[in-house]
């Protein structure tokens, strides 16, 4: 199993309407709203077509602009 992390960002006045639309997928740990080059920091973990099916899953929500997973290695 693998932790990781997907960061978000989205259209600016989307992003409340966007978290609230994540938080509700199967997988997601966490949900930070952020500051800086991301909006929103997703926290999750399973295996890597778990990962790959929520970031899908994600990048299809309307405000998504770009994702960008990032896996634990160590």
């Amino acid at each position: 199993m693998a932790k990781a992390a997907i960061l978000i960002t989205t259209i600016p006045a989307k992003v409340d309407e966007v978290a609230s639309k994540i938080k509700k997928l199967k997988g997601v740990k966490e949900l930070l709203i952020t500051t800086g080059r991301v909006d929103i920091v997703v926290l999750t973990e399973g295996g890597i077509k778990d990962l790959s099916s929520l970031a899908r899953e994600i990048f299809k929500i309307e405000g998504v602009e770009t994702t960008e997973t990032l896996v634990e290695v160590e």
